[in-house]
């Protein structure tokens, strides 16, 4: 995937109106070639918490632009072949083979196919009042592209809800849409999971040195977080080999290290600077962890 910075890109394509309500429209223009396509808006599936009412599998080959202002539903776009052009709320993107886009309700989203290399893709969409809770609680509710480099368990799950849709309806059968739906985005978040503990363990470690000056508390960071001093420690230690505490305690020392060699301050100033609140526990610390001194170690490095 590739971001795109211009994103004139898409304001500067034409469409016409293709749907609209009092809260959302959809403009459309070109078009693409539907190979494989099941959909229902039955009441009964409706119904369901989680559903999916539509999944197609097309071939892009001609011009082709979509833009929905204030979607109602979440739209997953996985390219099989070829690249296309998505804009996610605030965000452009270039898709290439292997990247799923999640587009999500209630921001304008665009869809942009520029004639060059045939495109193929899956064309997703899923709804159901517990949605949003259920986006926030995988990790998914500010998700807006992942790379997916096998695709053969996606195309799977897919096949399944496509076969669902197809058949006669029934509640049976509404349940069983509402389960693979679940079933999908579980998978998109466990295929996200690395890049989300990725992106988790670096803002804790941001945190954490942005305040290493500071008398904080991991339990009161964790909660930050919106986690349990538990869960966040386990969390970090799996990140960084060691736990919270012993981190900022080594990153204090490398601070009071760079402060004792480099400026002039005094033990006292250093040891405020470095979030310690009693100068003899800080020497001691310091001891432990140089083997010298805090006035030793600047002697020896001035």
């Amino acid at each position: 995937m590739q971001i795109i910075k211009d994103l004139s890109i898409f304001t500067k394509q034409k469409a016409r109106r293709l749907k609209a309500n009092s809260k959302s429209m959809i403009y459309d223009a070109g078009g693409e070639t539907v190979t494989q396509i099941s959909l229902s808006d039955h009441p009964l599936l409706l119904k369901q918490p989680l559903h999916c009412r539509y999944v197609s599998r097309s071939i892009l080959n001609k011009y082709f632009f979509q833009s929905r202002h204030r979607q109602k539903f979440l739209s997953l776009e996985y390219v099989l072949e070829g690249e296309m052009h998505v804009l996610c709320g605030n965000t452009g993107y270039i898709l290439e083979a292997g990247d799923l886009a999640l587009l999500h309700p209630g921001q304008k989203n665009c869809l942009l196919y520029l004639p060059g290399r045939v495109c193929r893709k899956y064309g997703v969409i899923l709804n159901g009042r517990i949605m949003e809770e259920t986006l926030r609680l995988l990790h998914l509710d500010q998700v807006n592209c992942i790379h997916l480099p096998d695709s053969k368990r996606l195309v799977e799950i897919l096949a399944r809800l496509k076969r669902e849709l197809r058949r006669p309806v029934s509640l049976k059968t509404c349940e069983c849409v509402s389960g693979i739906t679940f079933e999908l985005l579980n998978w998109v978040a466990n295929a996200n999971a690395p890049c989300h503990r990725i992106r988790e363990s670096c803002e804790i470690q941001a945190c954490l040195d942005q305040r290493i000056n500071e008398k904080i508390s991991i339990r009161q960071i964790a909660a930050e977080f919106k986690m349990s001093l538990p869960t966040f420690n386990l969390r970090f230690q799996k990140a960084f080999r060691m736990t919270p505490c012993q981190y900022l305690r080594k990153q204090r020392m490398i601070r009071a290290g760079q402060l004792l060699a480099d400026t002039s301050l005094s033990i006292k100033e250093i040891t405020e600077q470095t979030g310690f609140q009693n100068q003899l526990y800080f020497s001691a610390a310091f001891r432990q962890c140089y083997g010298l001194s805090p006035s030793e170690y600047r002697k020896r490095n001035s």
